[in-house]
């Protein structure tokens, strides 16, 4: 499923999701949104939870200016790769509280990566939120602001850095400690 070039103005909310695969939701603009811009989840009847009927996910191109909520939230998918959006003054509603997040992956969400994001605004409480539910999320190189932090990124075998490799092919995380300084760990 392709979902591309939409222009979607002062509506509750763009897209809402459950039990698809392979979908790519690219080169959007949205304004002044009251909930959320993506709201993808792995559907509500409990026997189907955690099957992997709703996976593969690419969001990618989209510009989000205004929205009430969480801009991206992302729950329970098995492969998700969100990269190069810029959302700006997202989570309004948070005015006088900063709960929400402009990007969040939760609710055991796997297999993803969250890269080359620009987010901009003063409500959001991070820029990025991966809670501990989640597994194997990768964030990197975003450019992003939250109340709290940029990056929260919680995930069993997550990590905010890069891949990189040496001569002879051994896999490493590159990630940077809280003094600034790089930080190589196998991987």
């Amino acid at each position: 499923m392709l979902i591309q070039g939409n222009t979607c103005n002062t509506a509750y909310r763009f897209i809402m999701s459950a039990y698809c695969y392979n979908v790519q939701i690219k080169d959007n603009l949205t304004t002044d949104l009251t909930t959320e811009i993506v709201y993808v989840n792995d559907g509500d009847i409990a026997e189907h939870l955690g099957k992997g009927y709703t996976k593969d996910y690419y969001i990618s191109g989209n510009r989000a200016e205004r929205g009430g909520r969480t801009g991206f939230l992302i729950s329970g998918l098995d492969g998700v790769e969100i990269h190069t959006n810029i959302l700006t003054d997202i989570a309004l509603d948070n005015a006088s509280g900063s709960t929400r997040s402009c990007m969040s992956l939760s609710s055991s969400t796997k297999n993803g990566r969250v890269y080359n994001n620009m987010i901009r605004g003063v409500y959001q409480k991070y820029g990025v939120e991966v809670t501990s539910s989640c597994s194997n999320i990768q964030t990197f190189n975003n450019d992003a602001v939250g109340l709290t932090r940029a990056i929260l990124n919680n995930a069993v075998g997550g990590f905010e850095g890069t891949y990189m490799y040496s001569a002879n092919g051994t896999r490493y995380k590159l990630t940077v400690t809280d003094a600034g300084a790089p930080l190589f760990t196998a991987g």
